[in-house]
């Protein structure tokens, strides 16, 4: 699980630019992004210095832990 989390996590951060000088964000919306994000996405984009935004319908409630900023 750790390896596959790992991958996962190296394959996002690859695909942004290199020359980002480090400040990164994201902003997940469509449909409700509550249904799809969870606690250890949250956690593997902010290990890579991501800032993340999610732009919700308000009818599901944040979970405790998300680590939102």
């Amino acid at each position: 699980m750790v390896l596959q989390e790992s991958a996962n996590e190296q394959r996002g951060a690859s695909k942004w630019p290199q020359t980002d000088s480090g400040k990164r964000f994201v902003v997940c919306t469509g449909g409700e992004p509550l249904l799809q994000l969870d606690v250890a996405l949250i956690d593997a984009r902010h290990r890579q210095n991501f800032w993340i935004a999610i732009e919700t319908n308000g009818t599901i409630p944040i979970p405790e832990g998300l680590g939102l900023r």
